[in-house]
């Protein structure tokens, strides 16, 4: 399985040429729906002002590059009927992967009925909601989150300038308000709801709170201020950026003061901290501060199970050094410490690739001091490293130096130096160890061929990719003599190309 599941990660690897920019077009995605409903067909339902220019305007500061600067912004205002929003929302969200963030923000009427015995039921009404037939015709809240929990993206906000109480951007039918009647006091609250770890749901106002529109705001208050916080007002903390938990305290505040504690809005979040998800800002300053991901996990083999520190994780991770461990039925295929920069996407695949066997052939040259060689060589150099679980893994290699030059006291030299090679390699794609090795260097001076044998100790850094590898060796070599031990101090640089299995 261990064979099977290298094999099928790398099989490919050598032979595809990356396209520059690779990597950002493959990197995590800012994706948003806005929608804006201020026409309708229920009479009962008109009167709202300004949905459409709340849609309008919070599309124009995510699609900012210097606010929201979001990838995909896709805008419904004005008439937008339930199979319409729908449609758009399966479309802008049918490729997302999992380190994308997804933005859904909903303007318009907002209304309440009961849902079993001790809670309500929310509903967005569309363009085409009858309110007295409201659960027939509108869109649940519930269908909403369902649709939300169910997308890949792990990255999920919603925004919502509604209200379901019956005032403000509400209205509810006569069976609702004699439902109300009924219980003597107000309606009870919705039932509460599960959260990912990094969604979000940001609302206008509590169940129970109108959300008010204002002719001089020429918005829904609370969008007003959303827009706001994210051209830059949210940014509480100076830092360049706005994150979910401080664009809602900027909102919440200065809705509540504009409309004198009436309308108080919420959020609804398992995030943690206030530096999880941001909203706007830099996307140089974004990227440094978010969160690590972990990518790839969707294309691993089934059965691969993933630990991070032990446990089942998900792919977003606080910054630092975590141990990955990934198993299959049979083996544990890698387990090894991995620092995570902040705004890092690795991909776990590469990780793993970069634990296979790996054969090195190197060309290079550098600076060998002794009396038996010239100062400057020209150096070959194979490696093989079988493959590592993450502790470390041996390294078998085979070096040859050769050169020709004057060396003191002989004048014209011409060398090679040979040597057989074990030693330890530690780390990924950047790595070090020590290597030990035995061998022979012959030289000719003048007619004279001489040679003798060496036992040498070194230490190597290298650099590896997909395709090819760099790496700095120093070694001290001694060749025994009758008159004493010999030193061959070296440093070499070598390069080419490299085969992963």
């Amino acid at each position: 399985m261990v064979g099977l599941l290298l094999a099928a990660l790398t099989a490919t690897a050598g032979t595809v040429d990356v396209p520059d920019g690779l990597d950002d077009a493959y990197g995590p995605r800012r994706v948003a729906l806005v929608v804006g409903v201020d026409v309708y067909d229920d009479p009962p339902l008109r009167g709202l002002s300004f949905p459409a220019k709340d849609a309008e305007d919070m599309a124009a500061v995510l699609r900012d590059d210097s606010a929201g600067d979001f990838d995909t912004v896709r805008v419904l205002s004005g008439e937008v009927d339930a199979a319409e929003f729908w449609a758009a929302f399966a479309d802008v969200t049918r490729d997302l992967a999992r380190d994308d963030l997804f933005l859904l923000f909903l303007a318009g009427h907002g209304t309440l009925g009961p849902s079993g015995t001790h809670n309500s039921a929310l509903y967005f009404l569309p363009s085409d909601a009858n309110l007295e037939r409201y659960d027939l015709t509108g869109i649940p809240m519930d269908s909403i989150d369902d649709a939300l929990h169910a997308l890949e993206s792990r990255r999920r906000v919603l925004m919502m300038d509604a209200c379901h109480s019956g005032t403000g951007r509400s209205t509810l039918s006569s069976q609702v308000l004699g439902w109300i009647s009924s219980l003597r006091g107000p309606a009870p609250p919705p039932a509460s709801r599960s959260f990912g770890r990094f969604d979000a749901r940001m609302l206008a106002a509590d169940v129970r709170q109108p959300a008010r529109e204002d002719d001089e705001l020429q918005n829904g208050v609370y969008t007003h201020f959303l827009v706001e916080g994210l051209q830059g007002a949210g940014d509480l903390d100076g830092d360049g950026l706005v994150s979910v938990r401080e664009l809602h305290e900027h909102a919440a505040s200065r809705t509540t003061r504009h409309t004198g504690g009436v309308q108080v809005p919420m959020l609804e979040t398992s995030e943690v901290g206030a530096g999880t998800l941001f909203l706007a800002g830099d996307p140089d300053n974004r990227v440094e501060a978010e969160n690590a991901i972990l990518t790839g996990l969707s294309g691993l083999p089934d059965g691969v199970v993933v630990q991070v520190n032990g446990a089942e994780r998900g792919a977003i991770l606080d910054p630092g050094r975590h141990q990955v461990t990934l198993t299959d039925a049979e083996h544990r295929v890698m387990d090894t410490p991995v620092r995570f920069r902040a705004g890092q996407a690795q991909d776990i695949r590469e990780l793993l690739r970069d634990r296979g066997t790996r054969y090195n052939l190197g060309l290079g040259g550098g600076w060998a001091r002794s009396a038996w060689t010239p100062d400057t060589v020209l150096n070959l150099d194979v490696q093989m490293q079988p493959r590592d679980t993450g502790g470390g893994r041996p390294v078998f290699g085979w070096s040859t130096s050769a050169g020709t030059g004057d060396v003191a006291s002989l004048g014209r030299v011409s060398a090679i130096t040979s040597t057989a090679t074990v030693g330890w390699r530690q780390g990924g794609t950047l790595g070090w160890g020590p290597t030990i090795g035995l061998g022979f260097v012959g030289r000719l001076v003048g007619p004279n061929r001489q040679g003798a044998p060496l036992v040498g100790l070194g230490w190597r850094f290298d650099l590896q990719r997909r395709r090819g590898f760099v790496a700095f060796k120093a070694a001290i070599d001694v060749v025994p003599a009758s008159s004493g031990p010999s030193w061959l101090p070296s440093a070499m640089l070598v390069f080419g190309p490299s085969v992963r299995r």
